[in-house]
């Protein structure tokens, strides 16, 4: 329900149930990846592998909201054009989207066309489920690092820091996954994502002292591209 459009069943809305539910993150994204597919298979009954991928991008916009997506447009518009920690806060809860917005949501959406390009047809359902479930675990390395820091949010009840059983369970998701492909080369994934979580943590460290909503949502599309661009490699 927090990270989907898909219905579910009633259910009774807590703070501490959904921050339990962080752990799930990465499975959420493996049933984003497989209908992400879904309909990239569909269409390419019909079209080109190029309309297809568009056809799958505009699938996922309907699926997840644009949630991800809406918090890439506001960390780059926020620390695009924030100097101070309360300017680039307050640049944050503004749903109005400026120039580095559109910049930062043209160039992520090119590069994931681009990277689905480059990977064969036959490698594509692993891309979709590596792609999606290791992306959201890269939010749950976030919450581990720092802490939050606006009075309020969207992600204001997911804000604690996971438990050790909440970050074992989402790591270990990940790595089922990988394992169910059965290539050794697939963890070299987690260096990558890895690399840009610590640096991306020092920077929001530096800037606003901790993350937000939109620095999550951000984070994840990212990753995912980079999940995407080191397939390719």
């Amino acid at each position: 329900m927090f990270l989907t459009r898909i219905p579910t069943p009633e259910v009774e809305y807590s703070k501490e149930i959904l921050n339990k539910a962080t752990r799930f993150f990465p499975l959420v994204g493996a049933i984003v990846g497989v209908l992400n597919f879904a309909s990239f298979w569909l269409a390419n009954q019909f079209f080109s592998k190029e309309i297809s991928i568009v056809i799958s991008m505009v699938f996922l916009f309907l699926l997840t909201g644009g949630f991800h997506e809406d918090g890439l447009a506001d960390t780059c518009d926020a620390l695009g054009g924030g100097y101070t920690k309360e300017k680039i806060l307050e640049i944050m809860k503004d749903s109005r989207i400026g120039s580095f917005g559109v910049l930062g949501l043209f160039s992520i959406l090119l590069l994931k066309f681009l990277a689905l390009r480059e990977i064969v047809p036959s490698n594509l359902f692993m891309a979709f489920i590596l792609g999606h479930s290791l992306s959201r675990l890269q939010p749950v390395w976030i919450m581990l690092f720092l802490r939050y820091v606006q009075f309020e949010g969207k992600s204001k009840p997911i804000a604690v820091q996971p438990s050790y059983t909440t970050f074992s369970i989402a790591n270990l998701t990940v790595l089922s996954f990988i394992l169910l492909f059965q290539k050794v080369e697939l963890f070299w994934l987690f260096l990558p994502v890895g690399i840009f979580t610590l640096l991306y943590s020092l920077y929001l460290k530096r800037k606003i002292y901790g993350y937000t909503g939109d620095c999550l949502g951000a984070g994840q599309q990212i990753s995912e591209v980079l999940v995407y661009l080191s397939l390719c490699i």
